[in-house]
């Protein structure tokens, strides 16, 4: 769901110094708050709505018939 750097920052589970560099990294610039928010945004619209569901699948169901 997340892609690095473009949609969020990713860490090691379990790893707090990297959560802590991240949110760090994020809350100090504005503009990657920003951009991986609008990108998520997008991300999210184009992947994960109804919308984008009836259409993935019946794309799948063209391909199989």
């Amino acid at each position: 769901m997340i892609v690095e750097g473009v949609t969020g920052l990713l860490v090691p589970i379990g790893d707090i110094m990297s959560m802590v560099d991240a949110i760090t990294r994020i809350v100090s610039n504005p503009g990657l708050a920003n951009r991986l928010g609008e990108s998520g945004r997008i991300r999210f619209d184009e992947k994960f709505t109804l919308g984008a569901y009836v259409e993935n699948m019946h794309l799948e169901l063209e391909r199989l018939i």
